[in-house]
């Protein structure tokens, strides 16, 4: 298994090599507050148990992220939200056939997943254009409030018989992360599983040592501060990369990359409020406000909307009619 660990530190931070100390077989990373953490592992399916294994076998690509219900203020580049709980993006290697996940679920997750089979419990997500489609064919949601099914069968499965020690500590700081995405696609036969931390967190119990797992395991730590970019669209990063066991010393980077989701100024207004409508009636309506004049596009072409894509737990009824309604938005 290979470990990719990066630490994000506030925007105008300070970063010298010298707050960063290699090991023989691990970093350790001196800053003035506690950064975001993103850790990253990626295994190859023989590294897998055998459910597993046999699951992936019949998938063309799967994305699930666990969001916490806590609220947080997230961190340039791990800007992306979605509404708290499981979700499921998931593509059959063959559209002809139906490729039940939901037992796998159960067993990974929590039983108590209202998740009968594909076919009656994954929705379809509209694909506007079959040339230019990225996003996966079934989409499936559930209100899950904590990880605690899912940590138990990760200790079980990846630390079996140690009650002490990296693995267990590892998979107890779980409990504190903002979100965890679990990624896999038949072209990379590799399954990657990565979690964050947001910023200011400064339990024990969540930021365990920076350590190489095991023998023939890599592991690779950057530290970097967010940076000016040099386009509208682009965020930029600067700082250190190290990899442990191969480098005697931190070296410099700095990079740029297109991103959808950019941070909003410090202290802006622009965010949005919910509300029903009273009296709400038996069809209640809920209204989403945003306050149009701080919604300041990055490019004055046109070429930049404002978006909505709603992700709502299986026991509200949507009025599809009302949603069709172009003066909707």
């Amino acid at each position: 298994m290979k470990q990719r660990i990066t630490y994000l530190l506030p925007e105008g931070s300070t970063l010298t090599p010298d707050d960063i100390l290699l090991g023989e077989n691990g970093v350790n990373v001196s800053t003035a507050e506690p950064p975001a953490i993103e850790k990253r592992v990626t295994a190859g399916l023989s590294e897998l148990p055998a459910e597993l294994r046999n699951v992936f076998n019949d998938i063309h690509e799967l994305h699930v992220r666990y969001t916490t219900r806590m609220n947080y203020e997230a961190s340039s580049p791990f800007l992306s939200r979605l509404p708290p709980g499981l979700h499921v993006f998931f593509t059959p290697r063959r559209s002809d056939s139906e490729v039940d996940i939901c037992p796998i679920l159960h067993t990974v997750f929590s039983p108590s997943l209202r998740c009968h089979s594909t076919s009656s419990s994954f929705s379809t997500p509209p694909i506007l254009s079959e040339r230019f489609a990225h996003s996966s064919s079934l989409q499936y949601f559930h209100r899950l409030p904590k990880l605690l099914h899912f940590q138990s069968w990760l200790a079980r499965t990846f630390c079996p018989g140690v009650f002490r020690g990296p693995c267990p500590n590892e998979v107890a700081s779980l409990s504190y992360a903002s979100y965890i995405d679990i990624d896999f696609d038949a072209i990379s036969h590799a399954v990657t599983l990565t979690a964050v931390w947001r910023q200011g967190i400064a339990s024990k119990a969540a930021r365990t040592p920076v350590r190489v797992w095991g023998e023939g395991g890599g592991l690779e730590v950057g530290v970097l501060v967010p940076e000016t970019p040099d386009g509208p669209e682009e965020l930029k990063l600067g700082g250190f990369l190290t990899v442990v066991g191969e480098d005697e010393s931190p070296g410099g980077t700095l990079f740029s990359f297109p991103s959808r989701h950019h941070p909003l100024p410090p202290l802006t207004p622009a965010t949005f409020k919910t509300s029903f409508q009273q009296p709400t009636g038996l069809h209640p309506n809920l209204d989403i406000s945003l306050p149009r004049q701080y919604l300041t596009p990055p490019k004055d072409d046109g070429s930049c909307a404002l978006h909505a894509y709603l992700t709502l737990p299986s026991a509200l009824f949507l009025d599809r009619y009302q949603l069709d309604d172009a003066a909707l938005l």
